[in-house]
């Protein structure tokens, strides 16, 4: 009696199923690759933004007047600036950056005014010296005349 014959090998259906679960494997990785890429612009894109929101931070701190609202260093954005005062020299100023990709970094600090303070805090010296020196000369001119009256 003869044994049969040990096949050895795959089938075909073996191979079909194992070709499937690569590809869908394959089609996985890529998608995930691509995600990553896309996620890695945005970062870069945010990343130029907020350095570019910061750069017009510096210049207001600075005092340099730069309205032009693009910038040759930051190739395809805008920045926009908007001024709100937020009480007696305090400031809320908000810049925005866009890029022509939709990519949008907006940041708001406030600013307090230490020029204009001491100029207001000044004047309110010198108008209560000055008020303050013109009671004393009156009350002093009051009594002279109610004691050379007496």
């Amino acid at each position: 009696m003869r044994r049969p014959i040990a096949r050895r090998g795959f089938t075909l259906l073996e191979i079909l199923v194992a070709v499937v679960i690569f590809a869908a494997a394959v089609a996985i990785l890529s998608r995930l690759i691509a995600l990553g890429l896309d996620n890695a612009d945005y970062a870069k894109l945010q990343a130029e933004g907020l350095l570019l929101v910061e750069n017009k931070f510096a210049q207001i701190d600075a005092d340099i007047d730069d309205d032009s609202g693009s910038s040759d260093m930051f190739p395809g954005w805008t920045s926009d600036m908007t001024n709100d005062s937020a009480g007696d020299f305090l400031y809320r100023i908000t810049v925005t950056a866009k890029h022509d990709s939709g990519a949008t970094v907006a940041m708001t600090r406030f600013f307090f005014d230490q020029t204009a303070a001491e100029q207001a805090a000044s004047q309110q010296q010198s108008s209560s010296s000055s008020s303050s020196s013109s009671s004393s000369s009156s009350s002093s001119s009051s009594s002279g005349a109610a004691a050379g009256g007496s």
